[in-house]
């Protein structure tokens, strides 16, 4: 048996991993895969891109792939699985709708809304201003409320923003006693280390960084917004660690800026698979990656 895996992060190392434990499974293709699942005994990564379609169907149809299970969201939102599945071809996600769940999180929280499936109360905005006076009110009510309420109802917080943590992968959330229990019971073999939970808890009692951050990121959020502006870059208001950029007013190209950034060791996001054309995502950094970005962008505009 011949087992394709696609995407290039820790997840799809330890699908793989356990899919060449099988005495059944012969030899497992990671596309694009990571240096640690090259290492792994009976896995082998190939140089295909998550999100290339064509190349990746081509590769399971030469190599009579048995099963391809699709690790990142990218390729499930443009529809693998659908592409995939009409070339008669066994691919274990969910499909290009149904990924909208994850991919969307307008679509998601209308569909909860919609089904009446308790979730964090939420507005859904088209224009920056509205959203920009909506985000400066305080009186919405936390997730403990949502808890306090409904027995059935677990909240999640994330490591990855303020804390710059997404590293480690790791998370909190709570919930009643009921649920913990049934989550225990079914948790994956694959959870977070030792170091990582470690980490986790010193960083969450650690108000100092809380609040240096909170400045560090408010600080950066004008200063990048001014800049763009300079460049005459597209971008919004943020209230967050990131900001969306677009190129269309410079008459640049997001992808070549995409690739003529991570040459200078500057990864942004590509926006593309969400519908959103021609922009990138910025993450705040350190200051000194910042003015990277800055004089980077600066010489590709040709400023």
């Amino acid at each position: 048996m011949k087992v394709l895996i696609i995407g290039s992060g820790g997840r799809e190392h330890a699908l793989a991993w356990q899919c060449a434990q099988f005495d059944e499974v012969v030899q497992v293709f990671v596309a694009p895969g990571n240096a640690g699942s090259a290492l792994e005994n009976k896995i082998s990564n190939i140089q295909i891109d998550s999100e290339d379609i064509p190349g990746l169907i081509e590769f399971a149809q030469s190599e009579s792939i048995d099963i391809t299970i699709v690790g990142p969201e990218a390729p499930l939102v443009i529809g693998i699985v659908d592409e995939f599945q009409d070339k008669g071809l066994p691919i274990f996600g969910p499909s290009k709708l149904a990924s909208q769940l994850e991919g969307s999180k307008v679509f998601c929280k209308d569909f909860l809304a919609r089904n009446n499936i308790p979730t964090a109360y939420y507005e859904v905005f088209t224009e920056t201003l509205p959203a920009i006076e909506y985000v400066k009110e305080k009186d919405y009510s936390s997730g403990l409320q949502l808890f306090s309420n409904f027995k059935n109802v677990i909240v999640t917080r994330t490591f990855s923003k303020i804390y710059g943590l997404a590293g480690l992968r790791v998370g909190w959330g709570y919930g009643s006693k009921e649920i913990i229990n049934s989550l225990n019971q079914y948790k994956p073999p694959f959870n977070v280390n030792s170091p990582a939970l470690s980490t986790a808890e010193v960083a969450i009692q650690d108000n100092v960084w809380l609040n240096k951050e909170i400045k560090h990121v408010k600080k950066w959020n004008d200063k990048f917004f001014k800049e763009f502006e300079k460049l005459k870059i597209e971008t919004n208001k943020s209230f967050t660690n990131f900001l969306l950029i677009n190129f269309d007013k410079v008459k640049k190209n997001s992808s070549i800026i995409f690739r003529l950034l991570a040459g200078a060791g500057i990864l942004v996001r590509k926006m593309d698979n969400y519908g959103i054309k021609n922009s990138l995502r910025v993450t705040i950094g350190k200051n000194e990656e910042n003015k990277k970005l800055i004089l980077k962008l600066k010489k590709v505009i040709n400023v």
